[in-house]
């Protein structure tokens, strides 16, 4: 009797696991080995503990392993050591402290056969990785993304104003708004064809970011199976998908030097504009070279600002801040009455203000806690063995800090599920003896969010102005009582309120300025 297609497909993959596992076991081992590995739920022959993952919120489980098991907690998956990092110490220990060791990402195939290959945000660290990111830097380090206020008050006062003609559409509007902005402020161009085009790779990307989403991130040689065979759907994905990886690289930039070649004032003006130009004296094979750097990292800017730190995080932040307003109509009044001693009623709140804002700041960090958007870090891996609290660490472990846990910890953060801001102040101005949510909602040590400042100031800029200009209430059911839904967010590696419907009405005094 002839074995089914189905057998077919098992054979390779089975006989690859065993491969993959015995090639782990025989590395070369250190004298570290001698350690017990950190605890964690006991593994299966072969698998591991593939079947304790769960596929939804990995965070909520990470993070009841951690209250059994300590603050760091090993599993195995498919003979990959995953370590859990369930505190803010470990994770600043490991990442901060031994960034040497743990800068490295692992190789996620799954986004390299979608074309994200060119993405430093993926790159292995290396001397390649480093050019990236110290050409990135140089456009948004704390004293550059200054010049870019302007440009965030101008959108994010544009947004005011669509959100008093279609308050409905609230968050089409914000995601509109943040796309606009970092398209102009990358390649100096209005587009509203990439703004769609970041929107849907967002999309696949938070589908695809933690380790172990598909198959073929464990298990490389996956990466060979035709797209036709059986159970090898994540193939089909990615070659649909890979479309939108290369387009994100590739679009923007040819837009950015037709406007130029045009003179286009803004695209002139644009951060891809100064980029080519630093480049264009260099000799021609080193020309080349920066430039494919440089659009690199312009794609980079506009991906991972706009998908990581700008779009997903600012969009999921500026999402949850609307949804506790909703739940804790006080805060927004008691935030209103702090703006009307700094600001007054005849003008729109400025960056200049945020220093004289201490409950507006609270909140904007708040908003950042209490629904982290990426609830697990990016994943690390090590690259040599290490000791860490006398556990052993292997050399090419998976290393990821549970974010979610860090920012609701009830020691720092008491009754961590309420939005409250006021666990920032203290005498009436922020308390620094908090742990400040930005320094794990944006990451860790090398590998920390590069655009991190852009995002905090539109974060500040567009909370401020909506608390300025609007009270938002939950909608009105027939009864004539509020419409509460359940605080609830999505899964994934970006995470974002489920949808909910709420109303924005304008302050009385705000509405001439919201017109303007």
């Amino acid at each position: 009797m002839l074995a089914s297609p189905a057998a077919f497909t098992w054979v390779p993959l089975l006989t690859g696991i065993v491969l993959v596992l015995l090639l782990k076991y025989n590395r070369g081992r250190s004298s570290l080995h001698r350690l017990p590995l950190p605890p964690g739920p006991k593994p299966l022959p072969l698998l591991g503990n593939a079947l304790d993952i769960p596929t939804t919120y990995q965070w909520l489980t990470y993070a009841e392993w951690s209250k059994k098991y300590g603050d760091i907690v090993h599993a195995n998956f498919f003979g990959t050591p995953l370590i859990i990092l369930g505190s803010a110490k470990a994770a600043f220990d490991l990442f901060e402290k031994r960034s040497s060791m743990y800068s490295d990402r692992p190789l996620l195939h799954m986004l390299l056969l979608m074309g994200y290959g060119w993405s430093f945000v993926i790159m292995r660290y290396g001397t390649r990785w480093r050019r990236h990111r110290r050409m990135m830097h140089q456009y948004f380090n704390a004293s550059q993304v200054e010049n870019y206020k302007p440009h965030q008050l101008k959108e994010i006062r544009h947004l005011l104003g669509k959100l008093h003609e279609d308050p409905k559409s609230y968050l089409e509007h914000v995601r509109n708004s943040m796309g606009t902005l970092i398209i102009r402020v990358v390649y100096g161009i209005k587009d509203d064809s990439l703004v769609s085009l970041n929107q849907t790779a967002m999309e696949h990307v938070a589908e695809t970011m933690n380790p172990g989403s598909f198959w073929v991130d464990i298990m490389p040689f996956l990466k060979h199976v035709p797209s036709w065979l059986p159970g090898a759907g994540f193939r089909r994905k990615a070659n649909e998908w890979r479309k939108y990886g290369l387009a994100i690289r590739d679009r923007g930039l040819a837009a950015a030097k037709k406007a130029i070649s045009q003179n286009d004032n803004n695209a002139l003006q644009s951060i891809v504009a100064d980029m080519l130009d630093r480049v264009s004296s260099l000799d021609p094979d080193l020309r080349e070279e920066e430039e494919e750097i440089s659009g690199n990292v312009a794609a980079v800017s506009y991906l991972a600002i706009a998908v990581i730190s700008y779009s997903g995080k600012v969009i999921s932040s500026i999402s949850s801040f609307i949804m506790a307003m909703v739940h804790y109509p006080e805060i927004q009044e008691k935030a209103y009455a702090e703006l009307m001693d700094v600001v007054g009623s005849g003008r729109l709140p400025e960056f200049s203000d945020r220093k004289s804002l201490p409950y507006v700041n609270a909140i904007v960090k708040e908003s950042l806690r209490w629904q982290p958007v990426l609830p697990l870090s990016v994943a690390h891996t090590t690259t040599e063995d290490d000791e860490y609290e006398g556990y052993l660490i292997p050399k090419g472990s998976i290393v990821m800090a549970n974010t979610w846990a860090i920012l609701h910890d009830p020691e720092e953060y008491p009754d961590p599920e309420r939005f409250f801001p006021d666990r920032f102040i203290k005498d009436g101005k922020l308390n620094p003896a908090v742990r400040d949510p930005s320094t794990a909602s944006f990451g860790y040590g090398r590998r920390i969010c590069p655009g991190r400042y852009f995002a905090d100031n539109a974060l500040f800029m567009t909370i401020v102005s909506i608390l300025y200009t609007y009270t938002i209430r939950p909608p009105i059911g027939p009864d004539g009582k509020p419409i509460l839904k359940d605080v609830k967010m999505t899964s994934g590696s970006l995470s974002f309120p489920f949808p909910f419907d709420c109303q924005f009405e304008p302050r009385s005094s705000a509405i001439p300025l919201i017109r303007d």
